[in-house]
């Protein structure tokens, strides 16, 4: 898994989780093509915050060459930023440079294989740019929320959930 612009506290329970599963994890911001090139053997790249559309589509381009996975991971409803926050200006509607990076996200939205919402409300807001979408919560704090919870199969309990899978799916669960 190549893991694009995380902030620490979105990816340390998730990926953590995958590693110690097995899975290999590489978190990272490459801001170039020849630092992307040596993520060939990635078989998802999970993208999130905006980036812009020609770094997109230079990941994308490497994920189908390699039949990877794309994934954008949103965190913020960045259409309804209130005006008071930091970013205000970054996406506001009423200048073109917050137009272009509300239409850049749009764009990259609707082009990935997958996307990941941190909120029902996200998901409810973001769904009709891409389908291909789920619900993962931001944040989760095992040690005091589940400190109680006993470790489970997670294959055993997506079958009686009734997902589907096979050899080649990997399953992450909570």
């Amino acid at each position: 898994v190549f893991v694009s612009g995380f902030d620490h506290y979105r990816a340390t329970i998730p990926y953590k989780a995958f590693g110690e599963a097995g899975g290999n994890v590489f978190i990272c911001f490459p801001k170039t093509s020849i630092e992307i090139d040596y993520l060939k053997d990635s078989k998802f790249f999970i993208l999130s915050k905006v980036i812009s559309p020609e770094y997109f589509d230079y990941v994308k381009k490497i994920a189908k060459e390699i039949g990877a996975i794309v994934i954008f991971d949103l965190d913020d409803n960045v259409h309804e930023v209130p005006q008071l926050n930091l970013a205000f200006d970054y996406y506001d509607r009423e200048k073109e440079t917050g137009r272009i990076h509300l239409l850049a996200i749009e764009y990259i939205l609707s082009q990935c294989d997958f996307v990941i919402y941190s909120t029902r409300e996200l998901l409810s807001y973001y769904k009709d740019v891409n389908e291909n979408c789920t619900f993962f919560p931001n944040y989760l704090d095992i040690k005091k929320r589940y400190k109680s919870v006993e470790p489970v199969n997670i294959k055993e309990l997506a079958l009686s959930q009734n997902c589907t899978f096979d050899e080649q799916t990997t399953v992450i669960g909570f």
